[in-house]
């Protein structure tokens, strides 16, 4: 019988091998830019932006899914909005000997988990978790968490304030485009 996969997927390949890098030149970067501000931007207004023909840039933009660079189109919900308004950090350290992706696999089914880490150091997971208030995180701590005997360790920090992976990944597009334009 094969090995039940592990929910971290081919961990150690991910850790000893690195994917190999796409090359992309800057009107792909200016592409990733303009559809990172509006996913939702049309080939036309994207083709009008970039200087090239709508089929170019469907053309360009199915390569960029193809390699992997672009893996899909979301919404960005402001979950504040919606009265999610505190942001939690939970450090797990898992007990010798239990199950890893058993932990994983039962936080991902959390409905407030929104990210699970590996992580290196003192402990083997970062967990975010996004909640309605102090007293919807201590319900989902005393449930979910306190309630295991696999963990060892937790420790919880609440974010004051985060910044929008967008404005992060626009931030790094803008670096690569200034590295093409250096390169000319």
């Amino acid at each position: 019988m094969a090995p039940e996969k592990s929910v971290f997927g081919n961990l150690a390949d991910g850790l000893t091998s690195n994917p190999p890098v796409v090359a992309l030149d800057e009107i792909d970067l200016k592409l990733l830019s303009l559809l990172l501000k509006d996913a939702r931007a049309t080939l036309k207004s994207l083709a009008e932006a970039v200087g090239l023909s709508a089929p170019a840039v469907s053309e360009r933009m199915t390569r960029l899914q193809q390699e992997g660079v672009v893996r899909g189109y979301r919404v960005d919900i402001d979950w504040r909005s919606l009265g999610y308004t505190l942001t939690a950090y939970l450090s797990v350290v898992i007990r010798a000997g239990s199950h890893r992706d058993e932990v994983v696999t039962d936080l991902q089914s959390v409905p407030e988990v929104e990210e699970i880490s590996v992580v290196t150091g003192a402990s083997d997971l970062i967990v975010r978790i996004r909640c309605t208030g102090f007293e919807h995180l201590k319900a989902i701590i005393a449930e979910h968490i306190w309630s295991r005997t696999d963990l060892d360790f937790t420790e919880t920090r609440l974010a004051f304030f985060s910044e929008s992976s967008a404005t992060v990944e626009q931030y790094r597009l803008d670096r690569l485009l200034e590295s093409q334009a250096d390169r000319r």
